[in-house]
């Protein structure tokens, strides 16, 4: 039996699911996962990723929304392109 937060935490805020944050975060990293590995692809408009002033505002929040999602067992970092 799974343990579930909002059943025993009155006003538990539950984490976004999967396909929440990874639309969310799609126009910097391109997220896959299957059977608790997700994949995550760094990429700039579908090329080699460039670390913006946006990437950077999102960089911490997109590894915070990643860890804090249960179903997320392994983690592979990637980039696009030869970089």
């Amino acid at each position: 039996m799974a343990f579930h937060p909002a059943d025993h935490w009155e006003g538990y805020l539950a984490p976004p699911d999967f396909e929440e944050y990874s639309a969310r975060y799609a126009d910097f990293f391109r997220m896959r996962r299957e059977d608790g590995i997700i994949e995550v692809r760094l990429h700039t408009d579908d090329g080699p990723y460039a670390h913006t002033h946006a990437a950077h505002n999102v960089w911490t929040r997109v590894w915070q929304e990643i860890g804090n999602d249960p179903e997320n067992q392994v983690l592979i970092i990637t980039g696009t392109g030869d970089r």
